[in-house]
C-alpha cells in the first residue's frame, strides 16, 4: 500500500512539473513577443536595436531575470502587463495620427472642388443631408464637393486646439487638412453662418485661387454690442453665453452627457423637413467648450477688413441671407452689402437661419445655379470693352458678331 501511495504521488508531482514546464514555456514565448516588438509611436521611448524592454528585465529569459520559476502567477501577471502595454501604445499611436487632421467628406466627381464650411453646432452632415443628397447628377459629374468637420466638431472632435477653436486656427487646418492635401489649385467657397465668416477669411487669403464664395446668412453683425443684443435674445442656455458663459458651459455639458435622452425627445418634436435626424444629434452633441469658443469667436471677430481685401481683389461676394433670420439679423446682411461694395445680399423669402436645412431642395438648386452660372460666364465671357479714343471708328456690328461666335 506504501508503495502504490508513493508510485500515485510521484506521477501526481511529475504531473504537476510538466504542467508548470508547459506555463512557463508559454509564458517565456509570450514574453519574448511582447519583448521583441517593435511598436513606432513617436510618444514613447523606443530601442532603436528592437530590443523592447519596457519592464527593465536584463535578460530574455524570465525566470533567470529575478522571476521564480514557481510563481507562475507572477508570469501571467507579467504576460498580461505586457500586451495590455502594447495594446495601449497601439492605441495612442492610432490617436496620435488619426487626431492630427481634421475628417473631410468628399463627394462627387467633377474637376471644380467646392468646399462647404458648416457653422455653429453642425458638422459635414449639415451639407450631406441638405445639399448632396439633393445635388443634380449633372452636378456631381461637375464638381467636387469638400465638406470639413470644422476643428472640435463630429469626426474631428478629438483633435486638439492651439488657439481655443478661433476663426484663424480653423482656417490653417482647412489649408492644411483640405487644400494642400488633395493639391486644390483653385476652388469654389459655399459657408453657412459662422462657416460664412470663416470662408471669407480663407477668400482673402487665397484670392487668385478662390473662383466664387457664396454665403448663406453669415455670422456678420455692424457691431460687437448688436451681436451681444443678438445673443442674449437666443433660447436658454445660448443667452448665457456673453454674460454668464459658465452656466452655458456646465448646461451644455448636461446636455451631452444626458444626450441618449434629449436625442429621440427633439427628434420626436421638431421636424424632419426642418432639421435631419443627423443635425439634431450633431448640435446637442456639441462639445460645450468649443462652443463657448466659437460664440465668443462669433461675437469679437470682425471681417469687414477680409472683404475689404476681396473688393481689392476685384472678388465678389455673394450673400443668400434669410428674411426671417432670427439668429443674425436680416438688417444687419443689409448692412455688410452697403459697407461694401463687392457684397451682393439676395434675400430668401421666408427663410430662417437653417434655411439651407429646411429648404434643402431650393438652396440646393440656388448654389447649383450659381456654380454653373461661374462655369458659363467664365466660358463665355466677352472681351472688355474699352473706350475708343477720338477719330477711330468703332468696329462693325458684322464683325462683333462675328467674333462673338468665334469665343
Amino acid at each position: 500500500a506504501n508503495a502504490h501511495t508513493h508510485t500515485r504521488k510521484r506521477a501526481s508531482d511529475h504531473s504537476v512539473r510538466s504542467r508548470k514546464n508547459s506555463l512557463l514555456a508559454r509564458a517565456e514565448d509570450s514574453s519574448h513577443a511582447h519583448a521583441h516588438a517593435r511598436v513606432m509611436d513617436p510618444i514613447t521611448e523606443y530601442d532603436p536595436s528592437g530590443s523592447f524592454n519596457p519592464f527593465g528585465v536584463t535578460s530574455g529569459d524570465p525566470v533567470s531575470s529575478g522571476v521564480s520559476g514557481d510563481a507562475v502567477s507572477d508570469l501571467y501577471d507579467l504576460e498580461l502587463a505586457a500586451s495590455n502595454w502594447v495594446v495601449e501604445l497601439e492605441k495612442r499611436a492610432k490617436l496620435s495620427i488619426k487626431n492630427t487632421r481634421i475628417y473631410c467628406l468628399v463627394a462627387g466627381v467633377g474637376p471644380e472642388p467646392v468646399i462647404m464650411i458648416h457653422g455653429l453646432a453642425q458638422t459635414s452632415n449639415f451639407w450631406r443631408d441638405g445639399f448632396i443628397r439633393h445635388a443634380t447628377e449633372k452636378c456631381m459629374e461637375t464638381f467636387t464637393f469638400f465638406c470639413p468637420d470644422l476643428l472640435g466638431y463630429g469626426r474631428s472632435k478629438d483633435v486638439p486646439s492651439d488657439h481655443n477653436y478661433s476663426v484663424l486656427e480653423h482656417v490653417d487646418r482647412i489649408e492644411r487638412d483640405v487644400i494642400q492635401k488633395y493639391n486644390l489649385q483653385h476652388f469654389h467657397l459655399v459657408g453657412h453662418s459662422y462657416g460664412g465668416t470663416i470662408s471669407s477669411v480663407l477668400a482673402a487669403r487665397h484670392p487668385h485661387q478662390v473662383k466664387s464664395i457664396t454665403l448663406l446668412s453669415p455670422a456678420y453683425f455692424s457691431s460687437v454690442e448688436a451681436a451681444g443684443r443678438a445673443i442674449e435674445t437666443q433660447m436658454f442656455p445660448a443667452n448665457q453665453a456673453i454674460h454668464r458663459p459658465a452656466t452655458m458651459r456646465v448646461t451644455l455639458k448636461l446636455v451631452n452627457k444626458l444626450k441618449y435622452i434629449f436625442v429621440p425627445v427633439a427628434k420626436y418634436f421638431v421636424p424632419n423637413s426642418e432639421f435631419s435626424n443627423n443635425a439634431i444629434t450633431d448640435f446637442l452633441s456639441s462639445d460645450a467648450e468649443v462652443a463657448c469658443a466659437t460664440v465668443n469667436q462669433i461675437v469679437h471677430f470682425r471681417t469687414d477688413k477680409y472683404l475689404q481685401l476681396l473688393k481689392h481683389n476685384n472678388k465678389k461676394v455673394l450673400v443668400i441671407h434669410g428674411e426671417i433670420d432670427n439668429v443674425v439679423p436680416y438688417r444687419d446682411a443689409v448692412t455688410m452689402a452697403d459697407l461694401h461694395d463687392n457684397v451682393e445680399l439676395r434675400p430668401f423669402p421666408r427663410g430662417p437661419h437653417h434655411f439651407p436645412m429646411s429648404h434643402a431642395k431650393q438652396v440646393a438648386r440656388t448654389i447649383e445655379q450659381e456654380l454653373f452660372r461661374y462655369l458659363s460666364f467664365c466660358r463665355y465671357r466677352l472681351p472688355e470693352m474699352h473706350p475708343l479714343p477720338l477719330g477711330v471708328s468703332p468696329t462693325p456690328n458684322w464683325m462683333w458678331q462675328g467674333a462673338c461666335r468665334g469665343l
